[in-house]
């Protein structure tokens, strides 16, 4: 954390930030490694807000990751961000730490999360699923391991979501309840997701299309199928 306290400063001066916070793995117990990356949020107000490739040319320091937000929108919970909103700011909120400036994200209400935001995420974790194949064509094993093993994962947490009513923000947790569910033929799925995030083995490409066919027809199709039948529904308040 070192490192991370001796850039606050300059970064903070350097984007007249309201507040800078500290996510991802680094805040969630049990979840990172000590090459683990630093995913830093930056909150700006409009006219002070500076392009992520600016801060990069500025700050460009291995391991750190520095992602700019506008204050107005972060707060109204519509980030500029490719994740499913409702999801990716429970998370922020959940386990979110300011390092310099206001307390924001400890002080934002989770949003809640209803079906069609678990539709989204599936659909989100689905394309993570087939880059992880294309990946492993192209020989990019590393790539393919971290594609297949966000994917099966977050794509299981929908499913805890969508059973079970709860969001869960470690890996472990979602290992550990992804036990409870019959997940029929896919049982082993997220074990296997967890030990291949943690260096152990190698990646399998039958598991890799075996992934699409997990998140495909049994986890989207399940929640479609409730979507269908009860509306848009809320999972988790």
């Amino acid at each position: 954390m070192d490192k991370i306290q001796n850039l606050i400063g300059e970064l903070m001066k350097f984007t007249k930030a309201e507040s800078v916070f500290l996510y991802g793995s680094r805040t969630r117990e049990g979840d990172f490694y000590p090459d683990s990356d630093y995913e830093i949020g930056v909150l700006m107000k409009k006219e002070n807000y500076v392009e992520r490739t600016k801060i990069k040319n500025r700050f460009d320091i291995k391991d750190i990751n520095i992602f700019p937000f506008r204050y107005e929108n972060f707060v109204a919970g519509e980030p500029d961000t490719p994740f499913q909103k409702s999801i990716y700011m429970r998370d922020i909120i959940g386990t979110g730490k300011t390092l310099a400036g206001e307390k924001i994200v400890e002080n934002l209400q989770p949003p809640a999360i209803s079906l069609l935001d678990v539709i989204q995420d599936v659909r989100f974790n689905l394309g993570r699923a087939y880059d992880a194949t294309i990946s492993c064509r192209t020989g990019e094993k590393t790539t393919a391991a971290y594609y297949f093993s966000k994917s099966c994962l977050f794509g299981t947490r929908s499913y805890i979501i969508f059973k079970k009513n709860l969001f869960l923000t470690s890996y472990k947790n979602i290992l550990e309840t992804s036990k409870t569910l019959d997940l029929q033929l896919y049982q082993d799925l997220p074990a296997y997701a967890f030990e291949l995030r943690e260096g152990k083995g190698g990646v399998d490409s039958r598991n890799l299309f075996l992934n699409i066919s997990y998140l495909n027809k049994l986890v989207e199709r399940e929640i479609v199928a409730e979507f269908e039948k009860e509306g848009n529904k809320i999972l988790v308040e």
